[in-house]
């Protein structure tokens, strides 16, 4: 696969995960303490998921994607951004790009749940594989 075919890969999984986390809308917020009261950020605040790929200010800071305000999270480049060095970390650590099962994800499956369930990884997959030289 040439650099050029590799980069459509990856831009193709990151379109197709984008759909799961929120169907395209850059404004999309999710309030992760609704869903598990234990999520909260360090300082008490409940965790709000932001933007294409659904990332919250204390996950970004944790990835150092040098985020002051959350609202920046909104915007599409600067959340792909963050998205991308997120996925590089653990692709580069786990040596896969999503695998394992409930407790020991693997990947982006570690960060993303759409990995985790077998219908949208598996239309991930379908996407991916539809890019030239797959």
């Amino acid at each position: 696969m040439t650099p050029a075919q590799r980069s459509v890969v990856w831009q193709n999984l990151f379109i197709a995960l984008t759909r799961f986390e929120s169907n395209y809308i850059p404004t999309v917020s999710f309030n992760e303490t609704d869903f598990d009261p234990r999520l909260v950020e360090r300082n008490g605040d409940p965790v709000i998921s932001r933007g294409l790929l659904q990332i919250s200010i204390g996950s970004a800071n944790g990835y150092m994607c040098r985020i002051e305000d959350a609202q920046q999270l909104h915007d599409p480049e600067t959340n792909l951004r963050c998205a991308v060095r997120i996925a590089s970390r653990w692709v580069q650590r786990d040596g896969v790009i999503t695998g394992g099962t409930a407790g020991a994800w693997r990947g982006m499956a570690r960060y993303w749940s759409p990995f985790r369930r077998d219908d949208s990884r598996n239309s991930i997959m379908q996407s991916v594989r539809s890019s030239p030289g797959c």
